[in-house]
């Protein structure tokens, strides 16, 4: 191992003396696609896709052919394989915003490079203002539209210019590219970032680019395509949102389709980069430049049965990696093995930057000049249900959940159809890799265990499955591939029994709760004030539930009432904790076996309860004290245990206060809260959206959000078993609109998700009107109807909402009214 890193350095060396004897540093130029294939390119062996741009340049550099990335915690592969990328780190070491990690363009920065990106970047605003305070038509997300994608520009670290593009992504990042190219300062080194979004899906490419190859054959399906997969990978990969483009079993023709479009998108992908290249050839450029080409992962695309990339197969974690330029042989081809993350250290050394001490990648300049093996071995991971390793020619998958090991040749079954695992003729290659295999798990940290705690079926079938489409895809493909229906709860909701609106003269109600009970009673939570005024204090009493709100429990024998209350389950503790004051806005689950009951609380500092009047100074410093906790009890009935400190808090996406949780579990078996906070410099809410592998957390932001796109409060969610996705009740409240998501005379408006952290517009978006209709036939119209709550039975199946209704000033108390909802036909 010493002698092979003193060659190394030796070779790295070497490279840079190479280099210094130009007449300055080169430049850097890192184009990376999204979703790519390694096969689907020419120099890779791709056959259906004119690729020539990619080949050209692998042509006049070096090919890497057994380049990896190394997976991700969960289905947005991308975030995590872009975190490595820029940290140089593994899987396990480095977050997906990038925290506590130095990333490649700020280590050339200090080396005197001039930074600049353009396209996409999944890992998070303060990553990205961090690494690339100067950035042009910047899309920071996951996925989007290809010709209306969000974009941003960012000078001096700050976000200018929001705006949404009028043309392709591929076309548009490009342009920010060559912009850049021409109109850099010559006096200094540049690194330009440019990340594509093609071809990821939608599977839409510019229709004339399908014009230009409608001559060329169909594209042929993949050797191992298959119907269905068969064995169970886990919900993480079986039912994720990438694998929805298709039903179950995949239809041949549809595919084909499909990969038609993907050919599209790859070839237009292609065009772009030439015009990038060509930029630099104008400019003379090419010569002092180091041009890296990768992907930050592969894609299924029917092979296995699968379409997306969460799996270990090698259609998934293998990419297409090439470099070209000063100091790379021309027209080579390296099959030694290597992770993305490597590039980070290979261009730092490119450069002549000293790397950070704590980088996992090595430098690729030996494998690249030919000298040195790459790496002996490579190891795995994908969420908590996959695991493997790549040695030599073998490559052992672990699947925990279901018990079973897949063992492949990949050298000589690239396409992976024949398992040898189990069979006499690989068991001590069989043994010596799962040996191998368990020791990198505990040099990483990886304490994921050999075999799951409840071991599973090992096949699953998903015939005849289908889930709605996610948001981004546009219209001819939702009406090509996705024969859907979301529900239409307006339409289903029964008339109001007299029993279903829960009040009480004495206090005010709002935002309730309900769970059913094992023996078919129903338990409610809900937050209760009183309703006389605090004397000195508010005039409105409504106003009051800052200040002096508590969670009250009631039952019922059905759901249309007529509700009885027991007690208070929680009240403000007072002086010296957490949620000393109101506590507001319960959320009650049930998750195995145990029962939680979400809430939010606030405190008072001293002297800050002389003057409650609503809007006032005192009022917004209480206010922003709010923060989500929860309590846990093993009966509905109590006792309730709680926490010594919040939940969460302010951060991640949302600023000043962390209020009104909904919680749900989700395919992978992870924790999924939803918060309401004020978007950062803004006074529109947003809901940020945190993740834990426990109900009582620890929870960790996901650099998304779920924007409704209009002033929207709290927000509900549940998963809907029939159509396995998840759904999401919103009121719509009217201020500083947007745009307006539901009827004129709707409340509450409902989103869907496929993983729940994606959401996008029903077919149906009005779930429950500002107007109720009662069962002796007379209509009201409340002036609020908020705080939705979906209602599930002992079964998870969705019959009712409940809402927290007010008929205005000086009409009497707000009221909590429970919903019923017919059955669906």
């Amino acid at each position: 191992m010493i002698g092979h890193a003193l060659r190394a350095l030796l070779l790295v060396c070497c490279w840079l003396g190479t280099l210094r004897a130009q007449t300055h540093a080169p430049n850097v130029l890192l184009l990376f696609a999204d979703d790519l294939r390694a096969d689907v390119v020419g120099a890779f062996g791709g056959v259906d896709v004119p690729t020539k741009t990619l080949d050209a340049l692998a042509a006049r550099g070096t090919a890497l052919t057994s380049a990896y990335c190394m997976g991700s915690r969960h289905g947005a592969v991308c975030v995590a394989s872009r975190a490595m990328l820029m940290s140089g780190r593994q899987l396990h070491a480095v977050p997906d915003d990038l925290a506590g990690c130095t990333t490649l363009p700020e280590l050339l920065r200090a080396h005197g490079y001039q930074t600049f990106m353009t396209g996409k970047w999944h890992n998070g605003e303060k990553s990205l203002r961090r690494a690339f305070p100067d950035a042009r038509a910047v899309f920071r997300g996951g996925m989007c539209d290809h010709f209306h994608v969000p974009l941003c520009d960012l000078q001096a670290g700050a976000v200018t210019d929001v705006r949404t593009g009028d043309r392709h992504s591929s076309e548009l990042f490009a342009d920010a590219a060559i912009e850049f190219l021409r109109q850099r300062p010559a006096d200094r080194p540049f690194f330009a970032y440019v990340a594509f979004t093609a071809p990821h899906d939608p599977r839409d490419p510019p229709p004339q680019w399908l014009d230009k190859l409608r001559d060329l054959p169909p594209p042929a399906l993949p050797k191992n395509f298959r119907g269905q997969h068969g064995l169970d990978l886990g919900a993480a990969t079986m039912t994720v949102r990438d694998e929805n483009l298709l039903g179950w079993p995949r239809d041949p023709a549809l595919l084909q389709r499909q990969l038609t479009d993907y050919r599209a998108l790859v070839a237009h992908l292609d065009a772009q980069i030439a015009r990038i290249l060509r930029t630099l050839d104008e400019l003379g450029l090419t010569d002092d430049t180091l041009v890296v080409f990768a992907a930050d992962h592969g894609l299924a695309l029917g092979s296995h049965g699968l379409l997306g990339k969460q799996s270990l197969y090698e259609h998934s974690m293998r990419s297409p990696v090439i470099l070209a330029g000063p100091g790379v042989p021309a027209g080579q081809r390296r099959e030694g093995l290597c992770y993305l993350f490597d590039l980070m250290p290979t261009i730092l050394a490119a450069a002549g930057a000293a790397p950070p001490a704590n980088l996992d990648g090595v430098p690729l300049q030996p494998l690249v000049q030919g000298s040195g093996p790459g790496r002996e071995q490579l190891s795995f991971a994908y969420a908590g249900t996959q695991r493997a390793l790549r040695r030599g020619d073998h490559k052992l998958i672990r699947l925990p959940q279901i018990d079973r090991e897949l063992l492949f040749d990949v050298k000589n079954d690239p396409d992976e159809l024949h398992d040898l695992a189990g069979t006499p003729a690989a068991k001590a290659v069989e043994d010596d890799l799962r040996d191998r295999l368990q020791a990198a798990q505990r040099a990483l940290g990886d304490d994921l265990p050999w075999t799951a705690a409840k071991v599973r079926p090992a096949t699953i079938d998903l015939t005849g499955k289908r889930f709605p489409p996610d948001r981004w895809q546009p219209p001819w493909i939702v009406d090509t591939y996705f024969p859907h229906r979301d529900p239409d709860l307006a339409a289903r909701l029964a008339p109001l029994a007299a029993g279903a609106v829960f009040e009480d003269p004495a206090w005010h109600h709002w935002g309730a709760s309900l769970l059913q009970a094992e023996d078919g009673t129903w338990h409610m939570f809900y937050s209760r004030w009183p309703s006389a005024a605090d004397p000195g204090h508010q005039p409105d009493s409504f106003k009051d539930w800052l200040w002096r709100s508590e969670i009250a429990h009631a039952v019922a024998d059905r759901l249309d009432g007529p509700w009885r209350h027991v007690d208070t389950a929680l009240a403000g503790r007072g002086a010296g904790h957490w949620d000393q004051l109101s506590v507001h806005n319960p959320r009650v689950r049930r998750f195995d076996g145990h029962f939680y009951l979400y809430y939010i609380s606030d405190q008072n500092e001293a002297g800050l309860d002389t003057d409650r009047s609503s809007g006032g100074p005192n009022w917004m410093r209480v206010r922003n004290s709010q923060r989500t906790g929860v309590a846990v009890a093993d009966s509905l009935d109590g006792p309730w245990r709680r926490l010594d400190a919040p939940l969460l808090g302010p951060g991640g996406p949302i600023t000043n206060v962390a209020v009104n949780p909904t919680v749900v579990q989700r395919y992978d078996g992870s924790f999924l809260m939803m918060v309401k906070g004020d978007a950062p410099g803004s006074p529109q809410h947003r809901y940020g959206m945190a993740l834990a592998s426990a109900p009582t957390g620890p929870f960790t932001w996901h650099p998304d959000v779920f924007d409704t796109g209009f002033a929207s409060e709290d927000p509900d969610v549940w998963f809907d078993p029939g159509r396995r996705c998840y759904y999401a009740l919103v009121t719509q409240t009217f201020r500083n609109q947007r745009r307006s998501y539901v009827d004129a005379d709707g409340a509450i408006g409902l989103f869907r998700s496929v993983d729940g952290l994606v959401w996008q517009d029903t077919a149906h978006p009005t779930a429950v009107h500002r107007t109720l209709r009662f069962a002796d036939g007379t209509e009201r119209r409340f002036v609020r109807v908020e705080r939705p709550g979906a209602v599930l039975d002992k079964a998870g199946e969705l019959v009712g909402i409940t809402v927290a209704v007010h008929p205005g000033a000086g009409n009497g108390n707000s009221k909590t009214v429970v919903l019923q909802l017919d059955k669906e036909r």
